[in-house]
Order: C-alpha cells, then sequence, then structure tokens
C-alpha cells in the first residue's frame, strides 16, 4: 500500500506486442476507478541485451518483493542459444508454480467447437519437469535434458487444483500425465493425485492420459503436457486465458492485433 493509501502493482511492459497489450489492460484497470499506483520495472530482451544473464534487474525483483503483485506482458527468450528464460527466472523466484488457464466458449464467437458448452480450465505445474533448464552435452553429439518432479511439487499442485475446483463449484478433476511412458517421473504426479483425491470426495477425480476422451471439467498436469494441451483447447474456442511468452513477442507490432496462438485443433 502506498502513502496515499493505493494498493501498489508493479507493471512490466514485456517485449513484442507486451507493451500494447500491457497499455490497453492498463487503461481497462484505470477506468475502474481502483486506486492503483502503478511501480513500471524492465525485464525481457533489452535487459538481455545489456548484458544481465538473468533477463531480470535487481530493481525489478525489489519491485515484485515490495508489492507482491505484478501485471507482465509477454518476455522475449532467446531461442536455441543464449540464456534461459526472464520468464522462468520470475517463476522460480517467487515460487509461482501454478498456471491457472481458463477455456470457454464465447458468445458470438464461431468455432468447430460452437454449442458445445466448452467451459474447463487447465492448472498446470509451472516451476519443475523439463521446465526446470537441466541440460547438457553427453558428447559432442548428444544433449540431455533433466526431467525433474518431487513429490512436494506434485503435492502442491494437486491440492491447488482441487482447491480451485471446489471453490469455482466444478464436479470433475482429471490427472494428464505420461505416465504410461515416464513411470517414475510422470508416475509421481499421478500416484500423488490418486493418494490425496479421497481427501476430495465432492469431486469426481480420474487420472487420464492426454486425448483420452472428453469430459473432463478440470484438468491438473505437468509443465510440458499442459503446455502442449493448452493450445489445442484454446486455440479453436475462442477463449480467455495466457499468451505463449513466444507467441505473444513474435505477433506484429503497431497493428492494435493481438494473435493469440495459430495451432490446429486438438487430436
Amino acid at each position: 500500500m502506498s502513502p496515499s493509501g493505493s494498493t501498489q502493482v508493479t507493471l512490466i511492459p514485456g517485449d513484442g506486442i507486451g507493451p500494447e497489450v500491457v497499455r490497453s489492460a492498463r487503461r481497462i484497470v484505470d477506468a475502474t476507478g481502483a486506486p492503483i499506483d502503478w511501480d513500471e520495472r524492465e525485464a525481457g530482451a533489452e535487459v538481455f541485451k545489456r548484458g544481465l544473464p538473468s533477463g531480470v534487474p535487481q530493481e525489478t525483483i525489489e519491485s515484485i518483493s515490495r508489492t507482491r503483485v505484478v501485471l507482465k506482458g509477454p518476455l522475449e527468450t532467446p531461442v536455441g542459444f543464449g540464456e534461459k528464460s526472464a520468464n522462468v527466472t520470475l517463476r522460480k523466484l517467487f515460487e509461482t508454480y501454478a498456471n491457472i488457464r481458463p477455456a470457454r466458449e464465447l458468445p458470438s464467437v464461431i468455432t468447430p467447437y460452437t454449442g458445445r458448452g466448452i467451459d474447463f480450465v487447465i492448472v498446470r505445474e509451472n516451476v519443475e519437469d523439463l521446465y526446470a533448464g537441466v541440460e547438457h552435452m553427453q558428447t559432442p553429439g548428444v544433449a540431455q535434458c533433466l526431467k525433474l518432479i518431487s513429490r512436494k511439487g506434485c503435492e502442491k499442485i494437486v491440492r491447488l487444483a482441487f482447491e480451485f475446483a471446489r471453490s469455482e463449484g466444478r464436479t470433475n478433476l482429471a490427472c494428464a500425465t505420461k505416465s504410461n511412458i515416464m513411470k517414475l517421473t510422470e508416475g509421481m504426479l499421478k500416484r500423488t493425485f490418486e493418494e490425496i483425491a479421497p481427501e476430495y470426495p465432492d469431486i469426481e477425480a480420474a487420472p487420464r492420459s492426454p486425448g483420452s476422451g472428453p469430459g473432463l471439467n478440470q484438468p491438473v498436469t505437468e509443465k510440458l503436457v499442459g503446455t502442449s494441451s493448452v493450445p489445442s483447447g484454446l486455440s479453436p474456442s475462442g477463449t480467455i486465458g495466457a499468451l505463449s511468452p513466444i507467441a505473444g513477442t513474435i505477433s506484429r507490432t503497431g497493428s492494435g492485433i493481438c494473435q493469440l496462438i495459430g495451432c490446429s485443433p486438438g487430436r
């Protein structure tokens, strides 16, 4: 809270179309009359160019630590070379371990799914799995990335998914994994889900593999499965949700158009 009584919010415009999107979002928030004191900070491409390997200046970290609330545009990440993602750096620093993405059919938006009553939420783990970014070269011609999943991380994301489902009055929750192939890592999420599910008798719970059929109201998943599932669920249904960081930074700027994610409908 600022001395004037306003709520302080860190504002990170980001890269690509980020500044345009954030500027529009800020106008909407300001129009509500909410007493917001914006603290604009940097992160992403321009910071990388100045030689800071994290892409996140200390001033930005201090601002977020103070305000505890951030309105952030997409941050550009070097693809196939260079430093690690500034987005991932922020997630790890502030342990924002969950990504909650609603997918909802919108009136008057005609899609292949029109009339099916699409309304679900994907709860995706955000800091573990392959996105931990622990990788190395085994030999000059072989690269390896470690898939790290902890029991603690699984329990946190599973409990959040159940609590979120309950708070929204949702009736079922599915756990989407590839535990048929990765029995120890993905299997840990599946087993944790099955252990915790009895604590929520008001929610129908079932483990399933991606693409194993319709009927889920809310899936919980680890990072990689969630990332591949979200676009195919969101793109065709005219939904609300989060931009892909890369898609958000390569879209045309100055056009007043925000292109979400271009992909084909789900399998």
